[in-house]
């Protein structure tokens, strides 16, 4: 992996590698992302924890808080604006993406993003009550 990607350079999609939710959506959705063009790696790669500068064992919370786009030109997008990303690559995206891009809209999307990725381990509605009470 080299440090700077040129353009026209594969991107990359990068999801926490533990997460069932995360490798879920990551396979039922390559048939889409992969068109963006876009590779997917786990956010624990070593080639990841390092371009994003969060190697040490501390940084691991905010490594894996969230999925990140490693663009074509190399900017990291992350949580909903990586998706607002990706959609913005089909022409049945970019409307969605403009909408998206209304900073009202920016954070009711981040809000809802943030929402479901702190849930995202939960097996149960048990289990995520739970989890929800020691917060």
């Amino acid at each position: 992996m080299t440090d700077t990607l040129q353009p026209g350079d594969t991107g990359w999609l990068l999801y926490d590698g533990n997460c069932t939710l995360c490798l879920q959506v990551v396979k039922q959705f390559k048939p889409v992302w992969s068109r963006v063009p876009l590779q997917a790696e786990a956010l624990q790669a070593n080639w990841v924890k390092e371009r994003l500068g969060l190697t040490s064992p501390e940084d691991e919370p905010v490594l894996l808080s969230t999925m990140r786009v490693l663009s074509t030109t190399g900017v990291v997008y992350e949580g909903a604006s990586a998706i607002l990303y990706i959609l913005r690559r089909f022409w049945w995206g970019k409307p969605l993406a403009r909408i998206g891009a209304f900073p009202w809209m920016k954070r009711l999307l981040e809000f809802c993003y943030q929402w479901v990725a702190k849930r995202r381990h939960c097996s149960g509605a048990s289990v995520c009550s739970i989890q929800n009470k020691i917060e």
